[in-house]
């Protein structure tokens, strides 16, 4: 399960309220294919390890944005309700 996609669920689970959420990501030393074809693990320093980890850098850094964007957009909703 690449990080992209646990973290979407994890993302639209939290935003629907549910407190404590699990997630699996896949290491990033695995060449994630698809099913039927030879599955390999990269070792380090190797050029599609270091892009998977850009990768898996990118999808935290968008689950963490979403989150907080979510949690000020809930702010400020309730703000709004209190005047």
């Amino acid at each position: 399960m690449e990080a992209t996609v646990s973290l979407a669920w994890i993302a639209q689970m939290q935003e629907a309220g549910i407190p404590i959420t699990y997630a699996y990501v896949s290491d990033a030393h695995d060449a994630h294919g698809t099913a039927g074809n030879i599955h390999a693990a990269y070792g380090p320093g190797e050029a599609g390890y270091t892009q998977q980890l850009r990768a898996y850098d990118q999808a935290f850094e968008k689950f963490f944005d979403r989150l907080a964007d979510d949690g000020n957009q809930q702010e400020e909703h309730a703000l709004r309700l209190h005047r």
